[in-house]
């Protein structure tokens, strides 16, 4: 496969991708995972008081669906703009498009899973026990 002659460029494009997603951001990498918890407490709080929704684990569903949500969402929506956002990229030299798109899901697939890591971890818990 043509694609893993590339793998310096793709490598360098994941990273660069995740410097630049982290680094325009106050909070950096604690935004990433702020964003997903606060939007699993709105949805516990609306599924568990306002439609009495009972279920073992629920905000445990919730916060793996939502990780879950947001590597697809993400995935797609920077595949789709890798293309249109490194037109200089494009333009100057030859590189097969697949490549950017590819760079740009494995971005999100690394994103998404150190955002699961670190939920996972028990501080996290301990915190979102915590409010909940």
């Amino acid at each position: 496969m043509y694609i893993f002659e590339y793998k310096e460029l793709i490598k360098n494009l994941v990273i660069s991708d995740l410097k630049t997603k982290y680094s325009s951001s106050v909070l950096g990498f604690a935004w990433s995972m702020l964003n997903p918890l606060m939007m699993m407490l709105v949805l516990y709080f609306v599924f568990s008081n306002v439609f009495k929704f009972t279920q073992e684990h629920f905000a445990l569903y919730i916060l793996i669906g939502l990780t879950g949500w947001r590597f697809f969402a993400f995935g797609t929506t920077m595949a789709m703009y890798s293309i249109v956002g490194k037109a200089s990229l494009v333009t100057k030299i030859y590189i097969p498009r697949e490549i950017l798109t590819f760079s740009s899901v494995i971005s999100a697939l690394i994103s998404s899973f150190l955002e699961f890591l670190e939920k996972k971890s028990k501080k996290t818990f301990s915190i979102f026990a915590a409010v909940l």
